[in-house]
């Protein structure tokens, strides 16, 4: 299996991801350079930087497409997925 990590925002999420990171790789799964090829992509999400607020958005609706391919799923984590858990489950069925 194939993950791809897409993080935006804080030093924090940064350093969740590269430790969920290791989970993948100690499961065995190999890390894709791109969501296009992934298995599962995961995109942790910043909900303060308003910048990175829109991409995280963008990012999700983007990689939602993929599902119609190979995709078999998309975590959405983070400050965003937690403010806005409601939001994202209405809005962005493909999570």
């Amino acid at each position: 299996m194939k993950y791809f990590f897409e993080t935006y925002g804080c030093q924090m999420n940064i350093a969740e991801s590269a430790a969920v990171e290791q989970l993948f790789l100690a499961r065995g799964w190999e890390k894709s350079e791109s969501a296009q090829v992934a298995d599962i992509v995961i995109i942790n999400t910043c909900a303060f930087i308003n910048d990175a607020k829109q991409e995280s958005i963008d990012k999700i609706i983007e990689v939602g497409k993929l599902k119609e391919n190979n995709c078999r799923g998309i975590i959405v984590t983070g400050c965003l997925a937690s403010r806005y858990e409601k939001e994202i489950k209405e809005s962005l069925p493909e999570v």
